[in-house]
């Protein structure tokens, strides 16, 4: 009944492939700002080191990864 908690029930029923959060200025990450020009940088930054790491460790979800987005 409490209108917060199920604005967050939702957030977590319908998750994106992605986000990206400035967690400094919005520490209970509320603002999804994945599709921000001002954090393009930042988040292909991020985008590239999550590769990276996935590709070192074998990770099965690289191929999903890599395909994200595509219909």
């Amino acid at each position: 009944t409490d209108p917060e908690i199920a604005a967050r029930v939702r957030l977590f029923e319908f998750r994106v492939p992605e986000e990206f959060y400035d967690l400094q200025t919005d520490p209970a990450a509320l603002n999804d700002l994945i599709d921000d020009a001002d954090f393009e940088y930042e988040i292909d930054e991020m985008r590239r080191v999550l590769e990276d790491r996935m590709r070192r460790t074998n990770d099965p979800l690289l191929i999903p990864f890599l395909d994200r987005g595509e219909e």
